[in-house]
């Protein structure tokens, strides 16, 4: 049987301790051209940082952290 739960960004933001951010009105439009350019939404660039994500989060409540599929390993 398979087990698996969900966590939410908040819990997730919560247990990484990051702050909110109060950005000035036009940082988000800055953003997406700086991540445009630097083609940072790729597949492959996300997967990666979704999995340091998932990976800090495991370490943090204490569980092992696996990758879904483990053919994809990096």
């Amino acid at each position: 049987m398979k087990k698996e739960f969900k966590i939410s960004n908040v819990e997730i933001k919560e247990l990484l301790g990051a702050p909110d951010l109060d950005l000035p009105k036009y940082s988000t439009q800055i953003i997406n051209l700086a991540n445009q350019n630097a083609q940072a939404t790729r597949p492959r660039i996300v997967g990666r940082f979704q999995e340091a994500i998932l990976k800090r989060v495991a370490n943090i409540l204490g569980k092992p952290y696996r990758l879904a599929n483990p053919d994809e390993e990096a």
